[in-house]
């Protein structure tokens, strides 16, 4: 990895922020031209109970008071209620399911950050691209 200098202010004031939950990497998956999320990777980063049932293809992410389920190849998940909505791409499958992120991001406020030229990508959340926007300004600054 390149190195480059970060100013001491900047580095104190940062320290650790992007260590933790907020941050995870993972391999693309290229169903076509649209960016995807690996479902294991957003529950991860939300603390929700990841369910994979292998004989009906579905994913189930849960916390204490709601759930969504996710079947392969599917365009639609089920929510809490028993309800079922729309995704904008079904489902694809890559040793987990993975959604589009355009979806994630409406249900969960994740993204993906896909990183040119290689196999991976980075889960954004709203607080980690905060805190990128911030330390990107400073360096600029500095």
């Amino acid at each position: 990895y390149p190195e480059f200098f970060v100013p001491e202010e900047v580095r104190e004031s940062y320290n650790n922020s992007f260590v933790g939950r907020g941050l995870m990497a993972y391999m693309k998956y290229n169903k076509d031209k649209e960016e995807y999320v690996p479902l294991d990777s957003v529950a991860k980063v939300l603390g929700y109970r990841y369910i994979f049932d292998d004989v009906h293809y579905t994913v189930t992410l849960s916390a204490v008071d709601s759930y969504y389920t996710f079947t392969m190849n599917q365009n639609k998940y089920e929510m809490t209620d028993g309800a079922y909505a729309q995704l904008s791409k079904p489902t694809g499958y890559m040793n987990t399911l993975y959604i589009p992120s355009k979806d994630s991001e409406e249900i969960y406020s994740i993204k993906a950050g896909y990183i040119d030229n290689t196999d991976y990508a980075i889960l954004i959340t709203k607080g980690v691209e905060s805190r990128a926007n911030e330390l990107l300004a400073l360096l600029k600054e500095g």
